[in-house]
């Protein structure tokens, strides 16, 4: 009831004034509108940061994927959570973004499991090969020896045999770079040793059907070797 009688006696001494009270009224309301839409984003994303920090997937020092960039998180502010990426850059993006998509935490466990592919003649003795990779990435320290490596057979086709050597790190004390340059340099150097020939990666159909015009076709071999 008061708050009536104040908005009446207000609107009345505006009027005696020569202030029209429906133009004030309109004005109060643009303003109180053009106010909302500008905090709008700073609230939300306010709001976005409290959730990321109360309940967070991830926190400060984890290397995730947000939005598309992967990088180590250095910050979850008030607005935006801060990223390094691998190049070295700063990312910032809006927390909402971040509540909104994806996210991948790479270090969230203790171990994490990478493969490196590796093409050789279809003619080798595979179990051979199998036992050069192996023996290769359990020589590498970074490599866990439990769960041990393993090797499987991804891909035949026009005399190469596409192999994929899986193998475990601990992501808290080496980068991904890290661990897979050390295994591919060592069954390198395993199979070098073997006399047996790498060959390079498959040139898969449907890669070189997507380069094609349309209405042609292709019938060669799968593999990019001459």
């Amino acid at each position: 009831v008061y708050k009536r009688q104040l908005f009446l006696l207000a609107s009345l001494a505006l009027n005696l004034v020569g202030v029209n009270i429906g133009w004030a009224l309109g004005l109060a309301v643009l303003s109180v509108i053009v106010v909302i839409l500008t905090l709008r984003p700073l609230v939300s994303n306010s709001a976005a940061g409290f959730l990321l920090k109360s309940r967070p997937s991830f926190t400060v020092g984890d290397e995730v994927k947000l939005s598309g960039h992967i990088g180590e998180v250095l910050a979850i502010s008030a607005r935006t959570t801060i990223l390094r990426t691998r190049d070295g850059l700063r990312v910032h993006i809006p927390n909402t973004e971040v509540l909104d998509h994806e996210i991948v935490v790479f270090t969230a466990f203790d171990t994490r499991r990478l493969s490196v592919e590796l093409n050789v003649d279809q003619h080798c003795d595979l179990e051979a090969v199998t036992q050069a990779l192996i023996g290769a990435a359990e020589s590498v320290p970074m490599v866990r020896r439990d769960p041990p490596p393993k090797v499987h057979v991804s891909d035949l086709s026009s005399g190469a045999l596409g192999l994929v050597v899986q193998f475990w790190f601990e992501p808290h004390r080496y980068t991904e770079r890290e661990a897979s340059n050390a295994v591919n340099r060592s069954a390198h150097a395993a199979l070098r040793n073997a006399e047996i020939e790498l060959l390079p990666p498959l040139l898969r159909l449907d890669a070189i059907d997507a380069q094609l015009e349309p209405g042609a076709s292709l019938r060669q071999n799968s593999t990019d070797r001459p």
